[in-house]
């Protein structure tokens, strides 16, 4: 399934899947997108608003690329790279602990 995304962006979204994301996406200061499953992003590029998807253990943050993540086949989360530069992070569960 594709999903136009109001900045510009473009979501894949693969069978048993979900993504949710704030109504007025395109005019907030921070691009965060919830994923539950695979999809794979083109992020329009905005430097001043970064794109973070967010999944159960990782935020993987884009400026404008080309990439995919993976939680769907097992409890390791797999972020790949077409284009571009990523950053990602290990997120807590527990607001407090080190990561």
């Amino acid at each position: 399934m594709q999903v136009a995304v109001s900045d510009g962006s473009k979501i894949e979204l693969y069978p048993n899947s979900e993504v949710k994301f704030a109504d007025g996406f395109a005019a907030l200061a921070k691009r965060d997108i919830y994923l539950k499953g695979k999809a794979t992003f083109t992020v329009a590029k905005d430097r001043s608003k970064p794109f973070r998807v967010h999944t159960a253990g990782l935020m993987t943050t884009a400026l404008g690329t080309v990439f995919s993540v993976d939680e769907l086949q097992s409890s390791v989360t797999k972020v790949k790279l077409y284009e571009g530069r990523i950053q990602v992070q290990g997120v807590s569960d527990k607001p407090g602990s080190a990561s």
